[in-house]
């Protein structure tokens, strides 16, 4: 609806509209609703931009931001004395604008968000002459596909005017392109904000090979490349944790402090689902952007705070389905299996008798009918040639499958290096696997891969799930289909977490193959030593050793911070002492 009268529609149009595209008739309480709010049409010509390092709010129509500025809440949030300004654009047009908070961007949508007006950043890329344009072009050579032009055409209305929003295609549709090409479109200093540091390297060699931008021009901001911080390069490509973490060096500061000082044209949030956390959001208040590109693959949150991301990034512009990925070959078909494995008599009984939701997640996950399952799927594909990735949420039991695959693992405590090397071996060698902890989830480029397990199931997490099948499903044209499997132990928490993922994933257009009963046996050919009851035993009473280690790791951290907490207490008294005496003195 916002979009709509944005361009220009009235609300019989939008009724038209609604009425010829709808698959189904259109309720007649949504034509009410379209047709009542009428009014609406003035309201949503308000705008913000950014003007001297200041926002505003701005419109053609004086009415519409004197009632914003009758608005207490809006009041509050303005400098004092604030009054109307009337401006004259290079092209004749008169606007209004006032000027708001440092700050209160965020503020100022929502509470505008409430009153029934959206606001969203609009740019006038092309009329900014305090904000040098970037030397930036698109190679020749580069092939852009159809509805990546059509995404990036989508922030471009009002006089080819550019706005915030967020684009949702799926993992393999090329995201990155197409926030490259709206970098080479503006042409204005662009920041880019990604989930992890391979993903910051990932975007500067894209950016590097698809357009003319000189190498020196882009910066990793990130503690594993302070050679080439710039805080006035054209293109910064940095991580969220840079800027909500403030344990960092003086230099790291320094930095920052001239990253947020400068005037961007673009902040460009790779995975933007993550913005509304409140320890990453910081960002998209700390830095003054004309606006704000959002990119993502799942647009859901189990939390519900994917509804702040319309005021923290702006609305949702475009949004791409598989099945014209499909249809037109840009992505490849995945078959998704279920697979249900029932739990060993020893472990049933263990977790029966377990006395929390921690130690029945860690009996589940090393089910032994489950570990022989992953063995003999892994064994099969690498038969295959094919590279296969395995996702266990569990460092416990990373360790565990670790130990018996005898294979390459990445977690949060493997380093650039080894990483870098073992993501190398697995694109250039085939019948390759990996084992990934979380840290695998999102922004790993891997289009090689060919085979998805997971092993362990945690929550019944849909984003995680909608992320994890995006690994397989880029297009090769070596690669005909991509293999996705979710092993679940019959009888535990676990099956609700599956059924959970399962349905996001038939929502979306995937097929769903169930294999229950004993049909996993099938798969039972090795590991025979597993099904031995004293190997069953010790795997027991290892889960109950690692139960015991994290006790005592929360006992001592409480400690920790209990004496920490005392020190503090009495520095401060000490201080507070100290200042006392000055003054008698």
């Amino acid at each position: 609806m916002y979009l709509a009268w944005c361009r220009g529609y009235a609300p019989e149009e939008v009724v038209r509209l609604l009425k010829l595209l709808a698959k189904n008739p259109l309720p007649l309480s949504v034509e009410k609703y379209v047709r009542d709010h009428t009014n609406n049409f003035t309201y949503y010509r308000a705008t913000m931009t950014l003007k001297n390092k200041q926002y505003c709010v701005q419109s053609v129509n004086r009415e519409v931001l004197e009632k914003l500025l009758r608005n207490s809440s809006v009041r509050d949030l303005v400098p004092h004395s604030t009054k109307l300004q009337e401006v004259t654009t290079s092209l004749g047009e008169i606007t209004y604008n006032f000027p708001i908070n440092s700050g209160a961007s965020e503020k100022v949508k929502k509470v505008c968000r409430d009153l029934g007006i959206s606001l969203i950043d609009e740019f006038d890329f092309a009329n900014v002459p305090n904000l040098p344009s970037i030397k930036i072009d698109m190679k020749a050579t580069t092939l852009v596909r159809f509805y990546q032009e059509f995404a990036v055409s989508r922030l471009f209305w009002n006089g080819f005017k550019c706005h915030s929003g967020i684009l949702v295609l799926p993992c393999g549709a090329g995201k990155t392109l197409i926030g490259i090409n709206v970098v080479a479109a503006l042409k204005k200093p662009c920041i880019i904000y990604c989930q992890s540091i391979l993903a910051v390297t990932q975007w500067r060699d894209q950016l590097l090979r698809w357009t003319t931008i000189n190498e020196n021009s882009v910066s990793r901001f990130s503690a594993s490349f302070p050679t080439e911080w710039n805080a006035g390069a054209d293109v910064i490509v940095t991580t969220y944790g840079m800027f909500s973490t403030t344990k960092r060096s003086d230099n790291a500061h320094t930095m920052m402090d001239n990253i947020k000082e400068r005037e961007w044209g673009l902040m460009l949030l790779d995975e933007v689902h993550l913005v509304p956390a409140k320890i990453f959001r910081k960002v998209t208040n700390q830095i003054r952007s004309h606006i704000k590109l959002g990119l993502t693959a799942t647009m859901v949150r189990e939390d519900e705070l994917i509804a702040d991301l319309p005021h923290l990034v702006g609305p949702k512009l475009y949004e791409l389905d598989i099945f014209t990925l499909r249809m037109h070959k840009y992505i490849s078909p995945v078959e998704c299996v279920e697979l249900h494995c029932s739990m060993t008599d020893s472990f049933m009984r263990a977790y029966s008798a377990s006395k929390s939701k921690e130690e029945e997640q860690l009996l589940y996950s090393t089910n032994p009918n489950k570990t022989r399952v992953v063995w003999s799927l892994i064994n099969y594909h690498i038969e295959k040639k094919h590279r296969i990735m395995v996702f266990c949420d569990n460092l416990f039991c990373l360790e565990f499958y670790t130990s018996i695959i005898k294979r390459d693992k990445i977690d949060g405590n493997t380093t650039q290096d080894e990483r870098s090397r073992i993501l190398r071996k697995f694109r250039e060698t085939a019948g390759e696997c990996i084992l990934f902890s979380q840290v695998g989830d999102q922004s790993i480029d891997l289009p090689e891969a060919d085979v998805v397990i997971q092993v362990a199931l945690m929550h019944g997490g849909r984003m995680q799930e909608g992320q994890r099948i995006g690994r397989i499903q880029r297009y090769q044209e070596e690669k005909a289909t991509g293999y996705f499997y979710s092993l679940v132990s019959d009888g535990t928490r676990e099956v609700k977490f599956a059924k959970k993922r399962r349905n996001f994933l038939q929502d979306h257009g995937y097929t769903i193959k169930r294999e229950k009963g004993e049909a996993y046996k099938k798969y039972l050919t090795d590991l025979e030593h597993l099904t031995n009851e004293d190997m069953q035993q010790k795997i027991i009473g290892a889960v109950q050793n690692e139960l015991k280690k994290r006790e005592a790791e929360r006992t001592n951290g409480k400690q920790t911070q209990e004496t920490s907490k005392k020190r503090k207490k009495v520095d401060d008294t000490k201080k507070e002492v100290s200042k006392r005496i000055k003054r008698v003195k």
